[in-house]
């Protein structure tokens, strides 16, 4: 049992390790930012539809269920919002509301799932958030809350939530892989109904392996190992292990963009992981 909780829990912080590089990698391309949403969502739907093609020689038969239906939902709207949110909204502040989903899983999986938090839960996510609040110094400016950036990573706070409940509900019947690949579907017509209409008209093949890049390893990989994370752990552990995500993009940027690891984010950075701790803690 606790063998497969931790191999859980290093398949969810190795998805988190690989979105969080995701800043890295924006800062290195050209394109903007729905260049690769679009078209790296369609190659990750690409090579998973192939893969069930070739090794399992036929797609998978979904019986359709509200959690199924409720993933490919998510996954249609929520990364429009989120990167809209980037686009218009201080990234720190915006990071912050995004990561209440922990929070909305904690409030909704007793009501949807049935499945009950405890104290430790509830600490972790404290922490957790105290924690995230240092390493993205938070200024507090009330003002700059009320706008539309903040009500788009609000919404995609909530939407990551309702996801990893979402994922919980399925785990026993739907196998990683085959919610992954609902979860790219509907990413890829997402990003192709909303962000079509703002692409470039020439990508170049430079530009291409980049998309492909971000397809493999921004997208398909992640959401494959997340998804395949849920038989053991509950979906508001795996939420605060999301906290992960921009503690790693901070040592990210320490490494590779020369940015200063300050102590309050030093600070930060250990509260999530004790966080992260807190949260997967077994109960006797």
């Amino acid at each position: 049992m606790k063998q497969v909780r931790l191999a859980d829990t290093i398949k969810v912080i190795s998805a988190f390790a690989l979105w969080s590089m995701l800043a890295i990698f924006f800062n290195k391309v050209t394109l903007p930012v729905s260049v690769y949403v679009v078209f790296g969502s369609l190659i990750a739907l690409t090579l998973l539809y192939l893969y069930f093609y070739f090794v399992n020689h036929r797609l998978p038969h979904f019986k359709y269920s509200p959690a199924l239906l409720g993933i490919f939902t998510v996954a249609a709207v929520k990364g429009i919002i989120w990167y809209r949110a980037l686009q218009i909204y201080p990234v720190a502040q915006a990071m912050l509301i995004h990561n209440l989903a922990p929070v909305v899983a904690l409030l909704f999986a007793p009501i949807l799932i049935k499945e009950k938090p405890h104290f430790n839960h509830f600490i972790a996510v404290i922490t957790g958030f105290l924690g995230l609040s240092l390493l993205l110094q938070f200024n507090g400016d009330k003002n700059a809350l009320i706008n539309l950036g903040a009500i788009f990573a609000l919404g995609a706070a909530f939407a990551s939530g309702l996801q990893d409940i979402f994922h919980r509900k399925l785990s026993p019947s739907v196998t990683g892989l085959e919610q992954a690949f609902i979860f790219v579907l509907g990413q890829a017509l997402g990003s192709v109904i909303f962000l079509l209409p703002n692409l470039p008209s020439t990508i170049t093949w430079v530009d291409l392996s980049h998309i492909a890049i971000f397809g493999i390893f921004g997208t398909a990989i992640p959401i494959i190992l997340l998804a395949s994370a849920f038989k053991k752990l509950r979906s508001f552990e795996v939420a605060t292990l999301g906290y992960t995500e921009p503690a790693l993009g901070a040592l990210w940027g320490s490494l590779f963009l020369k940015q200063p690891i300050l102590p309050s984010t030093a600070i930060g950075g250990l509260l999530i992981f004790l966080s992260g701790l807190t949260a997967i803690r077994e109960d006797k």
